[in-house]
Parts: C-alpha cells; sequence; structure tokens
C-alpha cells in the first residue's frame, strides 16, 4: 500500500514539475504547425511572454509561415489553452 502511496507522490509531483509540461507544450505546438507546413518547420521554443519560437531551413517556407502566422497563432493557443501573443520565424539550417 505504501508503495501506491508513493508511486502516486512521485507521479503528482513529476506533473507539477515544468520541465514536463514543457516538452509536451512542444509537442503539442509540433503537431499544430505541422497542420499548417507538414515539413521543414518545427518548434522549438515557447517563451513564459507567449512567444513560439519556429525554426526553418528554407526561406519560400518562412514567408509562408508568416503570411499564416495569425491563423497559426491561434492554432497553437486554443490546443494549448495558454496566451501565445506572437510568433519567431527563424531561418537555419
Amino acid at each position: 500500500m505504501a508503495t501506491n502511496s508513493l508511486d502516486d507522490l512521485l507521479k503528482k509531483k513529476a506533473d507539477q514539475m515544468d520541465f514536463s509540461a514543457k516538452k509536451s507544450a512542444l509537442d503539442i505546438a509540433q503537431k499544430e504547425l505541422e497542420r499548417f507546413a507538414p515539413e521543414f518547420a518545427r518548434v522549438s521554443k515557447i517563451t513564459d511572454e507567449g512567444a513560439v519560437y519556429v525554426v526553418t531551413p528554407h526561406a519560400p517556407m518562412a514567408s509562408n509561415l508568416r503570411f499564416q502566422q495569425v491563423e497559426i497563432i491561434e492554432s497553437i493557443k486554443s490546443a494549448l489553452n495558454q496566451p501565445i501573443e506572437k510568433l519567431v520565424i527563424q531561418i537555419r539550417s
């Protein structure tokens, strides 16, 4: 019985930790981004200030993402249930 209580306590603590929440937020944001750009773009970071950083190696993809940024922001904001204010698109290989 004590083992189950300890397991429950550890799971609860892990759920409260910021690291696991950040990772799942990145995964969720990436899935939403893939609806708009199935290839060649990835979410690299989400800040506490509500910025989502997206990296792509292709300038044309960056331009397409910029044209769709309002829809992308709304989609990610809706999926994460947290305020997302801007999309920062970076071109890097």
